[in-house]
């Protein structure tokens, strides 16, 4: 498991709904959910909270002479509906990202790649290979836009969820458990018949997906990092299914990162000599 600083575990714990504490593992895990996570915005606005419109994983760095280059996760639809998209770093600053790859890619899957260059030393969850572990407690931290403070406090209160908040607003952090969603007897059949004819160009691959059970998801969640027990990005948050918890609550439903994260990792290094093999020019 990745290292995760003191300071990072003794905040979160500080920050728990929840009046019991978790393990020093689960708080961990909890905190490099929460610190990898990072919120997308439109970078035209010169209020980012207004035009927030998904989260991000990061999921490599790359040490420069100087600064650190990150790649992160997220959907595509996400990319889709930002103009000049921006990640909000912990400290409230806002850094333009270059979209290196995206849904066709990936098999039509919903998933972009971006990177971005900052002197700042973040957080960073590694990818899981295509067997990793997803029973037990899974960890995922997003950042809702649609749901008031005191919305977001109350539903997550009813499902045990453990908030804790940032300069960009609340970013829920929780862990509950997941497991693979069939293509067959699908219980998401709403978004089916809205995504599957893969003829149309609007339409997204949902051959590999995992249902987040007991973990309440958000509209401005998309592209949230689900991180499993070994500490490993295994899913990404692409959207809540049918069945509504609350209002602007929704159970959530990931695309498994497994089925492609040989393809990931392999375009990753690609892109790495790219970029070096272009600067060096």
């Amino acid at each position: 498991m990745p290292d995760v600083s003191v300071s990072a575990i003794a905040t979160f714990e500080h920050t728990l709904a929840q009046s019991d504490k978790p393990s020093a593992k689960q708080a961990a895990l909890s905190a490099l959910a929460y610190d990898s996570a990072m919120p997308i915005v439109s970078g035209w606005s010169r209020a980012p909270h207004n035009h927030h419109v998904g989260t991000s994983v990061l999921y490599h760095k790359v040490e420069l002479q100087d600064k650190k280059l990150y790649f992160g996760l997220t959907n595509q639809h996400v990319v889709d509906e930002a103009f000049a998209p921006n990640v909000v770093l912990p400290d409230g600053s806002m850094q333009p990202i270059a979209i290196r790859r995206g849904s066709e890619d990936f098999g039509k899957r919903d998933v972009a790649i971006f990177t971005f260059e900052t002197d700042k030393d973040l957080a960073v969850a590694p990818l899981a290979d295509s067997n990793g572990d997803i029973r037990g407690n899974n960890h995922l931290a997003g950042y809702p836009r649609k749901p008031s403070v005191a919305d977001v406090r109350t539903a997550a209160e009813q499902v045990g969820a453990k908030l804790s908040f940032s300069t960009h607003g609340p970013a829920v952090c929780y862990s509950g458990e997941i497991e693979l969603l069939p293509r067959d007897n699908n219980p998401i059949n709403s978004i089916r018949k809205k995504f599957w004819r893969m003829d149309s160009d609007n339409s997204y691959n949902l051959d590999n997906l995992l249902i987040i059970k007991g973990m309440p998801i958000y509209y401005g969640m998309s592209g949230a990092g689900v991180i499993n027990r070994d500490g490993e990005i295994v899913g990404l948050n692409f959207r809540g299914s049918h069945k509504p918890v609350s209002r602007f609550v929704f159970e959530g439903v990931a695309l498994d990162l497994r089925a492609i994260s040989d393809d990931i990792k392999a375009d990753t290094q690609a892109m790495i000599r790219e970029l070096f093999s272009v600067s060096d020019r």
